[in-house]
């Protein structure tokens, strides 16, 4: 007698429970989609402006996207000045999120996730960790082409898209 009612409570908790997940399941809030929920526009606040002279500005940002996913994307940058490979070094720190000595990428003509009609180069930098509105994205690219010395400057508040 006593198991079959416990059994009876089981069931029914575990109905109720589900019942009650149900909802959280299916109305789940559009940022858990993968989109980013913390955003910040990189400036550039020292240094050399690293866009192409006269051509092209560069772009910049931070993103936090759900689950845990920290990225900073820069396109855009000068390769005569900011070349891709060992002359350039990059430090990133988002928040408590970041690491030193980065390399640059060669963005080729035509590619399709970032369109310029010349080459251009660019920094990616993704790692997982937990940020908050209000920390601080900040870059720091550093190059020596040639013997000269070329340094750039980024920061940036992280807010909600």
């Amino acid at each position: 007698m006593s198991a079959r009612f416990f059994r009876r409570k089981t069931v029914a908790l575990a109905l109720v429970v589900t019942v009650g997940l149900i909802p959280s399941l299916v109305f789940a809030p559009p940022a858990s989609a993968g989109g980013p929920v913390l955003r910040a526009n990189l400036v550039v606040i020292a240094g050399e402006d690293p866009s192409i002279p006269g051509q092209f500005l560069f772009e910049g940002d931070a993103r936090f996207i759900l689950p845990n996913l920290v990225k900073v994307t820069i396109v855009g940058l000068d390769p005569a000045r900011f070349p891709a490979g060992p002359a350039c070094s990059a430090d990133v720190k988002v928040g408590g999120v970041g690491a030193q000595g980065l390399q640059l990428i060669l963005l080729a003509v035509g590619d399709l996730e970032k369109p310029f009609p010349v080459p251009v180069t660019a920094l990616e930098f993704a790692q997982n960790g937990i940020v908050k509105a209000g920390d601080r994205a900040e870059v720091r690219i550093r190059c020596t082409v040639g013997g000269i010395r070329h340094e750039t400057r980024m920061q940036g508040t992280l807010a909600p898209v």
